[in-house]
């Protein structure tokens, strides 16, 4: 049954990302052949337990006594979200499966708990509206510090909003077939691609457009470091993009400058191969892709007019997509991001030409990941100064981002 599946596919992928994985390597690497059929459903249970994980772990500590095995507090929190927050599966029928599922990987005595667990939780439906409260403490503290109480409110309201799939539209001959099934998004600060929305999943991926590289899924907040460069920098030829798997913005960039060369790695040889199928997907001809292991040899013998750093980061700003990521925010977990940002700029300033660039990139909206972060390195590196930053907080039609442009002098 399709709702087995996707149970024990959410059951799986709490599992990994408690092991320190992240539910996007999960979904793109880890689905078994019959599982990868229901991607969507499976992401939308995975991404709902952390959605509302504050409440679904009170509601199962509510109705339980003593500890309880990793494993039937996984199926727990799985089932709860397809018997309260999904809708295509009835309540009991989702409770039934689950204590199914309990009785073949456990016994009759986990079933039976399980069980009555699901029942009082079905009784007493929990209400699948986001509030703040659903956001870790140390998330909430830090917002209302850094943005003062107005623009949190505003930021929190738009957490609210459902999210659409966006993405940039690459092929301009292909406009009514997208109009006939996505609206363009209308955005003054971040103009420089044509991007839409839509809700009609199906009819996006049945009409070809992602298989023969027409359109690119990214939110248009991807557009704003590329907005940057695009502002204020008027000679690139050649470009190091350093963090550039899965591609994104690196595809971004190719299309941006059509006559440049860039060279494009990622310390990861894993998500690396995420980003030769789509050089080859998107028919792209001015990058080529080097395995992680020439890094340094790029850093130490080739000047580049741009480095872009799309760095690792807390993805605060995409919660809405990623809620997951703010359940491993802690000030240690900040620290050490923090940290290894660094290490990247130091390390990467050497490939800047005389008068080059560095880009520097996150989905975080956390200022000691961006500005502070960019003052502390032009600060120890006075021969860079900043060209222009930008902080895109979220908002109803987009994540949050934050780019800096430097400029070696």
């Amino acid at each position: 049954m399709i709702s087995e599946i996707i149970l024990a596919a959410g059951i799986d992928g709490l599992a990994y990302w408690e092991h320190g994985g992240t539910i996007d390597d999960f979904l793109d690497y880890e689905l078994s052949p019959e599982q990868i059929s229901s991607r969507r459903t499976i992401s939308s249970a995975i991404f709902s337990y952390f959605r509302y994980k504050k409440s679904i772990d009170q509601a199962i500590t509510n109705y339980t006594k003593t500890k309880i095995q990793p494993y039937v507090r996984r199926l727990l929190c799985i089932a709860t979200v397809q018997i309260c927050i999904q809708t295509g599966i009835e309540p009991s029928i989702a409770c039934d499966i689950a204590v199914g599922l309990a009785k073949r990987k456990k016994d009759k005595k986990v079933a039976g708990f399980v069980n009555a667990v699901l029942r009082k939780i079905a009784e007493n439906r929990l209400n699948n509206l986001f509030t703040e409260q659903e956001l870790p403490d140390l998330l909430i503290s830090r917002w209302k510090i850094m943005f003062g109480e107005n623009e949190y409110r505003t930021l929190i309201d738009s957490l609210n909003y459902k999210n659409e799939i966006t993405f940039r539209l690459r092929n301009k001959n292909k406009i009514e077939l997208v109009n006939s099934f996505a609206s363009k998004i209308e955005n003054e600060k971040l103009n420089v691609f044509d991007f839409y929305k839509t809700n009609e999943q199906e009819a996006l991926f049945s009409s070809g457009l992602l298989n023969d590289g027409s359109v690119y899924i990214q939110d248009i907040a991807t557009s704003l470091s590329i907005k940057l460069v695009l502002k204020n920098v008027y000679n690139v030829k050649t470009v190091l993009d350093l963090c550039a798997a899965p591609g994104g913005k690196t595809l971004m960039l190719s299309d941006a400058f059509n006559n440049i060369s860039l060279t494009a790695t990622d310390k990861s040889e894993f998500r690396l191969n995420r980003l030769k199928d789509n050089v080859a997907i998107y028919k792209t001809k001015n990058i080529t892709v080097v395995s992680p292991d020439k890094i340094n040899n790029l850093l130490l013998t080739s000047k580049y007019d741009l480095v872009f750093l799309d760095v690792p980061c807390s993805n605060s700003g995409v919660y809405r997509k990623r809620p997951d990521a703010v359940w491993k925010f802690s000030e240690s977990n900040l620290k050490e991001i923090t940290e290894l940002q660094l290490a990247i700029l130091q390390k990467s300033k050497v490939a800047a030409a005389s008068k080059g660039y560095i880009l520097y990139s996150t989905c975080s909206i956390d200022s000691d990941e961006n500005k502070n972060l960019i003052a502390k390195f032009v600060t120890m590196n006075p021969e860079f100064k900043i060209v222009e930053d930008e902080l895109l907080l979220p908002s109803v039609n987009h994540d949050g981002a934050y780019a800096a442009l430097l400029q070696k002098i």
